[in-house]
């Protein structure tokens, strides 16, 4: 009987270190296991972060999922964003938009090279207006960014968006925003290719947490009627910093003729400048139409409410009050001879107005 204890004693003793040592193997191999998991790249990691703002965690996951290549993370990263953002949307649809930018896109000069190399025709332009919950929001370069692209698609896109049964003499179109967030982007990245606005409004959605809204678009249609004139459009943003974007917007088309000598004039930048300040006074003064004729009814007005209304009778702001609009397009047209310059239509956007 004591030996058999001692047997047992001494068995129990032999089999603790073996299963010590089993344990320690695993424990080896699970180490081993950790040490060779895949590693983002950190520099890839950094550069990431960078082109796409998106957290880290979020750069790692893109990275692991792609095996480090910089390109399908892009893509992986592009296609989560679209998708987080989806998701947010539907959260934050409820939830009140009064604040954002109002920007407005033009061709270099506000006209466009014809084709065949000819001259020049009307110039491509939008003025769009896209809100946010937030200032904080909309002062950020990811809202900015957004908001450019959705004006310089809208542009491009203006014939397009417009209803083919419009009176030809009709050259500022409102936009629908559903048909707008439809559009492919217009843009060089290669990135957004095969993209459009909503995918890029669901990915600002995604990054930013707020609900980010589409509100107005308008676009400049090009001149559809033979003439021996121009069509040149200008714009101007209060509070502006370079962008092209501020809390009130305008654009200002002018009709220039005749079209040969418009050109120089427009090359030259004095039709450009005298534009800009004719889109800046629409900012300030905000009229409601060019002229008499153009005013729905003007039956029940005074002289004061037609000073007040009318475009051509308002003091010109750069003039400080010296000269009506009326008598600026005049002195342009002493100054410069060759040319006559007519306002011909304007459009004017005050952020959360309505």
């Amino acid at each position: 009987m004591k030996n058999h204890i001692q047997w047992l004693i001494s068995t129990r003793q032999l089999v603790s270190p073996i299963r010590s040592f089993t344990s320690s193997t695993r424990f080896c191999q699970a180490a081993k296991t950790v040490s060779v998991e895949f590693k983002p790249d950190m520099k890839l990691l950094s550069l990431l972060r960078k082109e796409t703002q998106c957290a880290i965690s979020k750069a790692r996951e893109a990275l692991v999922a792609t095996n480090n290549n910089h390109e399908d993370a892009l893509v992986w990263l592009t296609k989560d964003a679209v998708e987080s953002g989806a998701k947010k949307a539907s959260k934050l649809a409820d939830r009140s938009t009064t604040e954002g930018l109002v920007g407005f896109v033009i061709t270099d000069a506000g006209i466009t090279p014809k084709a065949d190399g000819s001259g020049f025709t009307t110039g491509l332009g939008a003025l769009v207006e896209v809100n946010s919950e937030t200032d904080f929001v909309a002062r950020g370069e990811i809202f900015k960014n957004f908001v450019q692209k959705v004006g310089v698609t809208s542009a491009m896109f203006g014939s397009e968006l417009s209803n083919s049964s419009l009176d030809n003499r009709q050259c500022i179109f409102e936009a629908d925003p559903a048909t707008v967030r439809e559009l492919p982007i217009s843009s060089k990245n290669l990135e957004e290719a095969g993209k459009t606005i909503k995918d890029l409004q669901l990915q600002a959605i995604g990054k930013l947490g707020e609900n980010i809204q589409l509100r107005r678009i308008s676009v400049v249609l090009p001149d559809s009627t033979p003439s021996d004139s121009l069509r040149v459009v200008a714009g101007y943003a209060h509070g502006d910093e370079g962008q092209n974007m501020g809390r009130i917007g305008a654009l200002v088309v002018l009709k220039v003729s005749p079209a040969a000598h418009a050109e120089s004039h427009i090359r030259s930048g004095v039709l450009t400048k005298f534009g800009r300040q004719l889109a800046q006074h629409v900012v300030g003064f905000s009229p409601t139409a060019v002229s008499e004729k153009d005013l729905q009814s003007n039956d029940d007005k005074t002289e004061q409410d037609l000073d007040e209304l009318v475009m051509l009778r308002q003091n010109f702001l750069p003039s400080g009050g010296s000269l009506t609009i009326a008598q600026a397009l005049s002195a342009f047209e002493e100054k410069e001879p060759s040319v006559k310059v007519e306002i011909e239509s304007f459009k004017r956007y005050e952020c959360g107005e309505g």
